[in-house]
């Protein structure tokens, strides 16, 4: 999954969609990249006894073959 947009809405979705288990694979994007990494670093730490996830700071071309954008 590629989610577009960090402000309060996107950070919101991509912690319940890591929480609930819906995405292995989230890539965040905005314009503000330290803002898309910190909340990257953050999902990762605080969903650490979850099943394993990948998160990270995307860009818009690692939507190319996102499931959900």
């Amino acid at each position: 999954v590629i989610l577009v947009g960090d402000g309060a809405v996107g950070s919101s979705y991509a912690f319940a969609l890591v929480n609930q288990g819906i995405a292995q694979e989230l890539g965040i994007v905005d314009i503000f990249k330290e803002k898309t990494e910190g909340d990257a670093e953050d999902l990762s730490h605080a969903l650490a006894f979850t099943s394993p996830k990948k998160i990270y700071s995307a860009e818009y071309a690692d939507a190319h073959d996102a499931d959900l954008v």
